[in-house]
């Protein structure tokens, strides 16, 4: 009985080192992966930044020929060649625009599930002693699939040619006509 004790004793200290070792690979993963987030969304507000600048001169030289053509109602506009093809861009543009700002929220609430999953392995380490095996493993599971799927995110390119839904035309006619 006393060795039983004895063993049981010198485990404890192991195990809680084997959880803190756990904890303190996921905070270093953590913080690895909110870095890569960071660099990835200043990369995207970029990006984002270029095609408003496009969509803006893109805007006015809608403008511009509409104005110079007389053109007052969508279902005119895209009848002449120049006015439609450059509405066509803007749509594209816009659909850009769009899925860039989605890609932003994403990495941006996946930054705030890391800061707080970090904050509760912070809190988790200040009392190893008496956390519970079973919290422990659902915690590295949690972090797991957070991490799993930001990975896949970070790995996916911030926007897609193919594949991407288009607004109507008649939309982006009316987005570009309310730009500025």
């Amino acid at each position: 009985m006393i060795l039983l004790a004895a063993l049981v004793l010198l485990s404890a200290p192991a195990a809680a080192t084997s959880g803190t070792q756990q904890l303190e690979e996921k905070m270093n993963q953590i913080i690895a992966l909110q870095k890569r987030i960071s660099e990835k969304i200043t990369l995207a507000e970029g990006i984002l930044r270029q095609l408003d600048e496009q969509l803006d001169g893109l805007a006015v030289e809608i403008q511009d020929q509409r104005l110079r053509a007389g053109v007052l109602a969508y279902r005119d506009a895209v009848r002449l060649q120049g006015l439609d093809y450059r509405l066509r861009l803007a749509q594209q543009l816009l659909s850009y625009i769009r899925q860039l700002q989605e890609k932003i929220a994403l990495f941006r609430d996946g930054s705030r599930q890391l800061t707080f999953l970090y904050q509760e392995a912070t809190d988790d380490l200040k009392i190893i002693q008496t956390l519970s095996h079973l919290r422990l493993d659902d915690f590295i599971a949690r972090t797991d699939r957070v991490v799993a799927y930001l990975q896949g995110e970070l790995s996916a390119h911030l926007v897609k040619a193919a594949g991407v839904r288009y607004q109507h035309t008649a939309a982006t006619w009316e987005a570009v006509l309310t730009r500025h």
